[in-house]
């Protein structure tokens, strides 16, 4: 385990402007030659608040480059880590542009990864602390061949069952009432 100190003032808004203000032709060389345990280390050591900036002023089309460009590993690693905070985080404090942005985008392997490859405990987490409007989003703007891959081939099967039963019904029936009849079909299909 990577012990590190704490961030000073200075290194926090550092890497809040290197994430929020950076140019995607950078960001993108950074994330696909990132080292999957520097990944990890670099977003899930971070402190809390320094991550939800980070997703919250992100440029959406900084955010599209590092979905697109990152290693599907170093993804998984960044993921499926103990603390869920990369991934409670970004489901629960992004905002939904840049959510919307991220599962539009045209990269599926990345998304069934993020979907797939994270720890149940973790995907129940961030499930039912996701605020409706973020469910809302990823559920009814994901562009329904993703959804398909994601939710059709988990790695584990606890997965599909975590999302379909773990979220809270409130947030479920938000995303479910505003979804279009396009993305309903898909996930009535595998329900």
């Amino acid at each position: 385990m990577l012990l590190t100190a704490p961030l000073t003032e200075k290194e926090v808004q550092n890497r809040i402007v290197a994430v929020s203000k950076s140019k995607p032709e950078l960001l993108r060389v950074a994330v696909s030659q990132a080292d999957p345990h520097l990944l990890r280390a670099a977003l899930t050591h971070a402190e809390p608040h320094l991550l939800e900036k980070a997703l919250t002023e992100a440029d959406p089309v900084l955010l599209v480059a590092a979905l697109q460009d990152i290693d599907p590993e170093a993804l998984i690693t960044a993921l499926t880590t103990s603390d869920g905070l990369l991934l409670t985080l970004a489901l629960t404090r992004s905002n939904s542009n840049l959510l919307r942005t991220a599962l539009s985008g045209n990269e599926e392997e990345l998304l069934q990864t993020a979907l797939t490859g994270s720890d149940p405990e973790l995907l129940e987490i961030a499930l039912t602390k996701s605020t409706p409007e973020l469910l809302e989003t990823a559920l009814t703007v994901a562009k329904p061949d993703l959804l398909r891959v994601a939710l059709q081939k988990p790695s584990d099967p606890r997965i599909l069952e975590v999302a379909l039963t773990k979220s809270l019904p409130g947030l479920l029936a938000v995303a479910l009432q505003d979804a279009t009849p396009e993305n309903l079909r898909v996930a009535l299909s595998f329900a």
